[in-house]
């Protein structure tokens, strides 16, 4: 990659111009023609920017989210989109952003990455040709079209381009400025906290060192650059610092602090999906969802426990074959400057393989961060990101220094090991008896790479370059277009999302917005819970604005889970309870405030042990909905005469809640010492809720006697409580929820969840939160 005569800007405005160009074209289905980016991009995205933009347009900046799992931590979570910028954004000026909308988020955030990764390689030397076909495959290769559900991860892959053009620039002249913004954009993709993030992160580690390597003189470089460098990481931990303190903290008490190799390897990416590179539709699954025969398919043995997005590897025929052909056969990638191109595409191909190379566990144990992601497929993320780098890089050098020669015989080899590339492919089709469904695909993959072959030959001989490179681009969006955007991965109709984009069209959920503020008008704050309506159904207590015992999100608190039963999806009608929730008719349920149970089935399928204590069900569309008469009110007030020791450890793992009177009883821990008071039949006092928000409720307390504020809200390390202004721990009450210690008298009580308080922050660090 070496820095030689920069393109004029004549040249960078025509390539920026162009990639803008195609973008449009390549986003044509959601721009135009209405689709929709489906499953998680809607299922949790879509749902958690309703929830932001809902919170934001009341004033509300939601550092708790307590709409999911009984309540839990949005800044911990990575993908509350909390800190997203363009989220973010959108919400703040939108306060019920379409699903559309969201969807443009993330187009525009893709095509950012394009055009970054052109300006990259426009300054690195780059043929406009080449730093544009980059930008193509930066956008749309790989997992960058085939995942575009995986809203944050596409994210943090577009991303990339922007820190590496960022840190470029820092190294080349670093001016004070230049090391802020370089440090500002390393830090804020740390601040994506996923898999995909942390390995560009390497991966952009090892540019710098890369750098370090071909200067000229080496001390001299690393010395003009030790201050800069120090600024640009200090800015980097000060804009990465909260953020990620908040998720190792929620980390260290959810149900993944981390991952034995065995669940963490789990979803590795099968070798055979390879094939996929260069066969776009080996599998057919991109024009029909009963037509998939790949791995993770039931048609697939021995199963595969992958998604089929997953599995789709195609970047464009030009970029493979400019990687094969040029890259590996002509020997490009393996001497000289694309050296470092080719390791990190090996590297992160390993790494995405997984369990099934030796390597990754190696890579498991030793390397500092692996064992806190699953999926180790998420390295097709920066595979892609490297294909695009690569394909740039040597169509650059094609066009500069011509093809490699080689023998006669050479060339006849290379022939024949594109043709036993698609011999494999055929015989994985013939050996699942699905040889003559792949031919199509088989046959359009050869015309493809035929054509690629050509254009890249005919660019390197010099004949007609500027047309040959018009057809080589046309062909790569024409290429992308087909296989990579609008097909059944990445687009469709948004009407099964419909609760979670247009809510007020759905008669259930309608009627639930109804229902649930006339109860809370009556009751005070109360919860419901949702199984079985399908995936939509799974986070639409988000968009509604209600709370819900269950959700789809796979980082959860872990004494709740156990506790509870909850599980990262709840789409199905089939309900696995937990140690203290044993049923819908349990005092634990009662204690959540489970005041509605809303199911996809009758009762009787889900939890037919407690089918016999409710009611004739309310039928509106696909659901039964149950009215739970028995909820505990969200708050009360508790003489200490009726408080009860307990070890909260004990009740979480084993179950056995004693059998209280929940409102006017209370588990309490730690119990105070106290001198011992007889027992007290009369009103201990009372309490109401003066205002309530995501992050505070500020509560009015009558005691007739000392005793406890309970709060049916979830204990997590951050919240704290203030009787007239002085603020205390939280005692930990009825096993999962909060308490505060109030004197005789009438008190104003607040609970406040403040993680960013200093006195907070210093606890997460010194490992003492808890």
């Amino acid at each position: 990659m070496n820095l030689s005569v920069r393109s004029s800007g004549r040249d960078a405005a025509l390539a920026l111009a162009t990639v803008a160009a195609a973008w449009v074209v390549l986003m044509w289905p959601w721009l135009v023609d209405g689709l929709t980016i489906p499953w998680d991009a809607k299922i949790h995205f879509q749902a958690m920017l309703r929830w932001l933009s809902g919170h934001l347009a009341n004033g509300d900046w939601p550092l708790w989210m307590p709409e999911t799992f009984g309540g839990r931590p949005a800044l911990g979570d990575p993908q509350s989109l909390l800190l997203s910028p363009g989220f973010l954004a959108l919400a703040a000026f939108d306060s019920e952003p379409s699903a559309r909308a969201g969807d443009a988020v993330v187009l525009v955030e893709v095509l950012i990455g394009g055009l970054a990764t052109v300006l990259f390689g426009l300054r690195r030397g780059w043929h406009p040709a080449a730093a544009v076909l980059a930008g193509l495959v930066m956008m749309v290769g790989g997992s960058a079209s085939a995942r575009l559900q995986h809203t944050l991860l596409v994210q943090s892959h577009a991303f990339i381009p922007v820190v590496l053009l960022a840190l470029d620039i820092a190294l080349d002249r670093p001016t004070l400025l230049r090391s802020v913004c370089a440090g500002a954009a390393v830090g804020w993709l740390v601040v994506g906290r996923d898999q995909v993030a942390y390995l560009g992160l390497i991966g952009l580690g090892v540019f710098l060192a890369a750098r370090a390597l071909a200067a000229a003189d080496r001390r001299a470089f690393l010395r003009e650059r030790v201050v800069p460098g120090v600024v640009a990481a200090t800015v980097a931990a000060a804009v990465a610092a909260i953020p990620v303190l908040a998720t190792l903290e929620f980390a260290q008490i959810s149900n993944r602090p981390a991952f034995e190799f065995a669940f963490g390897a789990k979803q590795s990416l099968p070798p055979v999906a390879f094939l996929t590179a260069l066969v776009p539709d080996l599998f057919g699954g991109l024009a029909s969802d009963l037509g998939y025969w790949g791995p993770g398919s039931m048609a697939w043995t021995p199963h595969v426990p992958v998604d089929r997005t997953v599995v789709q590897l195609y970047a464009g025929a030009a970029p493979v074959v400019l990687v094969l052909w040029i890259g590996v056969l002509r020997g490009r990638l393996l001497t000289g400057p694309g050296r470092l191109i080719g390791i990190l595409l090996l590297f992160f191909a390993i790494y995405a393989l997984g369990r099934y190379t030796p390597v990754f566990e190696l890579l498991f144990d030793t390397l500092p961060g692996v064992d806190k992601f699953r999926r180790p497929a998420d390295a097709t993320f920066a595979l892609a990101a490297m294909t695009a780098l690569a394909a740039g890089w040597l169509l650059d050098r094609v066009l500069r220094d011509g093809l490699p020669p080689v023998p006669a015989w050479r060339g006849v080899a290379e022939v024949a090991g594109g043709v036993a590339l698609l011999a494999a492919a055929a015989w994985v089709a013939e050996a699942n008896g699905r040889l003559n469904e792949a031919l199509p695909a088989l046959a359009t993959a050869l015309v493809l790479a035929g054509l690629a072959v050509a254009a890249v030959a005919l660019c390197g001989a010099g004949r007609h370059r500027p047309l040959v490179l018009v057809v080589l681009i046309g062909l790569s969006v024409v290429d992308l277009r087909t296989f990579a955007t609008g097909t059944l991965l990445n687009a469709r109709p948004v009407a099964p999302f419909a609760v979670l984009d247009e809510p007020e069209e759905v008669p259930l959920a309608a009627w639930l917005e109804r229902e649930v503020t006339a109860i809370e008008a009556r009751e005070g704050p109360v919860r419901l819970e949702v199984l079985g309506l399908g995936g939509a159904w799974q986070n639409a207590a988000l968009v509604l604005g209600l709370e819900s015992t269950l959700g789809y999100n796979p980082l959860r608190l872990e004494d709740y889970d156990v506790a509870v039963g909850a599980r990262q999806n709840s789409h199905l009608a089939a309900r696995q309870f937990g140690t203290l929730m044993t049923g819908y008719r349990s005092d634990f349920a009662d204690l959540l405030g489970v005041r509605l149970i809303v199911l996809g089935a009758p009762i009787e399928q889900v939890d037919p042990a407690s089918a016999p204590a409710f009611g004739p069900p309310r039928r509106i569309g696909p659901a039964w909905i149950y009215d739970n008469p028995r909820a505990v009110p969200r708050v009360l007030f508790i003489g200490r005469e009726a408080a009860r020791p307990y070890d909260p450890e004990v009740l979480v793992a084993s179950g056995g809640l004693p059998a209280l009177d929940w409102r006017r009883e209370a588990l309490i821990d730690p119990l105070p010492q106290h001198v011992a008071m007889p027992q007290d039949r009369s009103q201990p006092g009372s309490v109401r809720i003066l205002d309530r928000r995501s992050d505070r409720i500020d509560l009015d307390v009558s005691a007739a006697r000392d005793g406890f504020a309970v709060l049916h809200d979830m204990a997590y390390p951050g919240w704290v409580v203030y009787v007239d202004g002085m603020p205390q721990k939280p005692f930990r009450a009825n096993v999962l929820f909060m308490a505060a210690a109030v004197p005789a008298g009438r008190h104003a009580v607040t609970f406040a969840y403040e993680p960013l308080a200093p006195r907070h922050l210093w606890s997460v660090i010194a490992g003492d939160h808890h």
